[in-house]
Parts: C-alpha cells; structure tokens; sequence
C-alpha cells in the first residue's frame, strides 16, 4: 500500500502533510527554499497526487518517501542509530531491545578491542 499526502497546510515555518495512513508530518520550510521563499498564496497552489506534491509556479516538487525517509534519518541522527540498524527498516523490534543504539560505553569499548 503507497502512503500518501492528503491535504498540506503551512504555519510561519513549518509544512504540515497529512498522510492517509493517519499521520501528520511537520517539516521545515527551511529545508525547501522555494516553499520557504514563496508567499501564502503560491504555497496553496500545491498539487497532491499518489506519489507526492508539485507546485507549478515554484518548480518544485516533493514525494512522500523522500519526506518520511529524510524525517527518519533526522530521527536516527537524533538518537544516534545507525540506519543499518534501524528499527524503522526493520519493521520489528531490534533483539537487543534498545532500538539499535549502543551506548557511548560500548562504542568505545568495542573500538579498543577490535580496532
């Protein structure tokens, strides 16, 4: 099943996507200048289809799993998991129970021994 966009709203600096799967995104307009640049009105000329949104007169176009792939490697970064070991990807729970992530501890310790 394609997750999609349903309808898109904007505040001051942020890009609200309401996904079909329930979610809503908030992303950055600073991660898209032309949004980011664009007055409210050009911002409302967005087209929403099955892969993604397109703004005609802005020349920019976003799709839906780039925007969750980018917010999930953000994620990742935040709490310092690598995506090989995402729980994300996965799609279950990582066996070790913590979510992929090893601690400053173990990282170190790990280097020392093998490295």
């Amino acid at each position: 099943m394609t997750i999609s966009a349903t309808s898109v709203r904007f505040d001051d600096v942020t890009m609200w996507v309401e996904l079909t799967d329930g979610r809503t995104l908030g992303i950055p307009l600073a991660w898209f200048p032309r949004l980011l640049r664009a007055t409210p009105a050009e911002r409302d000329q967005v087209e929403i289809s099955r892969l993604g949104l397109h703004w005609e007169a802005l020349d920019e176009d976003i799709s839906i799993a780039g925007l969750r792939d980018r917010i999930e490697l953000l994620a990742l970064w935040l709490l310092n998991i690598s995506p090989s070991r995402s729980p994300f990807r996965a799609g279950l729970g990582c066996p070790r129970g913590d979510g992929g992530r090893r601690t400053k501890f173990e990282r170190t310790s790990r280097a020392r021994t093998h490295g």
